[in-house]
């Protein structure tokens, strides 16, 4: 076999086994940005559920009456119970954390009426009384996540719940940003 042949196949070979390599490096590096990806997606998609709940389905608990004075605050409001955020600062953070700047900015302005749903009054975290809806049916407690796609900045998620009996799937968007965290684009429910 002459030389200039068996270089050839050497340099082939050479050529198939760093390509196996890097299919292989890129395979499981692959995998671990889903799997950390699918992270936040699950992450995601409790703080949606929860969020959900205090924005458009019900709110956050009140404090107990004998606790507050009606007087001390608007006609129609109330401070909340701590049991679930210390002040409005926790809410906002929790909101802010969860949604791209945007979105967060329209769900912490959500209005009951002409007053905002959640507020800062007397130091405490507050809320305008609202009438829970009671037309919603999805089920968070048994939900599935998927990751459907994703690409080095953006993730296309989908959540299968429970509604009247049925499944329902929700669609969520994922979009990172620069310091590398991920966001919902939307609130969904």
């Amino acid at each position: 076999m002459p030389k200039a042949f068996k270089i050839l196949i050497a340099g082939v070979a050479v050529a198939i086994v760093a390509v196996v390599a890097v299919i292989l490096v890129s395979t499981t590096s692959s995998k671990k940005q889903a799997e950390e990806i699918m992270a936040s997606a699950v992450t995601l998609t409790e703080n949606n559920f929860d969020a959900v709940t205090y924005f458009m389905i019900a709110q956050l608990p009140p404090k107990p009456e004998s606790e507050f004075s009606y007087d001390d605050y608007p006609e129609g409001t109330v401070p909340c119970d701590t049991s679930v955020f210390a002040d409005y600062n926790a809410l906002k953070t929790f909101i802010e954390g969860t949604y791209i700047p945007d979105e967060a900015s329209r769900i912490l302005g959500m209005k009951v009426g002409e007053t905002p749903r959640y507020f800062e009054a007397n130091g405490k975290l507050c809320k305008t009384i609202a009438s829970p809806d009671l037309t919603y049916t999805k089920d968070f407690s048994g939900y599935t996540v998927k990751l459907v796609d994703y690409t080095k900045n953006t993730a296309d998620v989908t959540v299968t719940v429970t509604e009247n009996g049925n499944k329902s799937e929700l669609h969520l968007k994922m979009l990172k940003s620069e310091d590398g965290r991920w966001f919902l684009e939307k609130m969904v429910y």
